[in-house]
């Protein structure tokens, strides 16, 4: 009886001096350099055994004002954080890593609704490169969320980049235009040329390459390229 006693009060003392004393009884970490001062104000922040609400952070956080003096103030949406509707501050947020820290801990673009994740301009600004000077803003295309870097776009696709066509994008498309190409710039390819040796062969729509050369392998055409016997196409000296 009387050890349960002790223990009682001992738990009761423990929790009163977490309640007046929590920066030194349960401090995580520093803070960061902007919250130095909230290093001996626990309950700006927290509420007791409640965690951090999201109250308490947009008292000195307005949302409209996110970012306007930090290093993304540049960014074209300042309002971005009035769309996180029900989201905690503290999914992408959390303090007490150090004083000088990532300003974003943790970030999922899962947490977004498909209305802005499908938007990346809202907040990412846009490559100015040639590559992308010409594109639409549909960069699912190309990068997923995970990561910018590598791109998940594949050429082969389309046109397979082998050792024989491994060069510069304005050499086939020209004037960044990306949606275009051309065939015309190499070898002995004039639009004369093709269109003879294609009209001897009985092809008369050859006016887009790609949809039968899929690479420099004279022997892979598709579609109108036409089979010989023992899988060579008439014609591939084009």
């Amino acid at each position: 009886m009387r050890n349960g006693i002790l223990a009682l009060v001992i738990t009761g003392v423990y929790i009163l001096l977490i309640v007046l004393l929590p920066h030194t009884m349960i401090n995580p970490g520093k803070l960061v350099q902007g919250h130095q001062d909230l290093n001996h104000s626990c309950f700006k922040c927290h509420d007791a055994f409640k965690g951090t609400p999201d109250s308490k952070c947009i008292a000195c956080h307005t949302l409209t004002e996110i970012g306007k003096d930090s290093i993304h103030g540049n960014r074209k949406n300042l309002s971005f954080h009035n769309h996180l509707d029900g989201l905690r501050c503290i999914s992408c947020h959390t303090d007490h890593q150090g004083v000088d820290p990532m300003p974003v801990s943790s970030f999922n673009h899962d947490l977004l609704s498909e209305k802005i994740i499908s938007n990346c301009i809202n907040c990412h600004t846009k490559p100015s490169d040639d590559l992308h000077f010409s594109l639409k803003d549909q960069c699912s295309k190309c990068h997923t969320t995970e990561k910018w870097v590598p791109s998940t776009f594949d050429h082969s696709k389309y046109f397979g980049l082998d050792q024989d066509h491994n060069a510069k994008c304005n050499v086939c498309h020209l004037n960044k235009d990306y949606k275009t190409y051309t065939c015309y710039g190499c070898h002995e390819h004039t639009e004369n040329n093709i269109r003879s040796k294609h009209i001897e062969e009985g092809i008369y729509q050859y006016s887009n390459c790609i949809s039968c050369h899929k690479s420099s392998d004279k022997h892979g055409m598709e579609h109108g390229g036409r089979k010989q016997e023992g899988g060579e196409n008439e014609g591939d000296d084009d």
